[in-house]
């Protein structure tokens, strides 16, 4: 498996379990998590970048992985946003 396949399943899969339980993360957080699990290689390349092409791969393949990725993790500006709202 290439690492952005591996990346992407990473995703996927952590995208699920926090979409489950109702858990929203920063992407600095989840930049974090890849970091330590060494699926993170994308040297240069920002975070959301990651995660869209992580959605794009889910696209076709599980439609549910894919909503999960775009509920499970957001940036700071939908942080702000989210956080005014309360």
């Amino acid at each position: 498996m290439e690492k952005q396949e591996e990346t992407s399943a990473f995703i996927g899969q952590l995208a699920m379990a926090l979409y489950e339980y109702g858990v929203i993360i920063h992407f600095d957080t989840l930049q974090k998590v890849l970091d330590k699990r060494g699926v993170y290689c994308e040297n240069g390349v920002n975070i959301e970048k990651v995660v869209a092409a992580a959605c794009r791969y889910w696209k076709n393949k599980d439609p549910v992985i894919h909503h999960a990725i775009a509920h499970a993790f957001i940036g700071q500006n939908e942080a702000i946003k989210e956080f005014s709202r309360v």
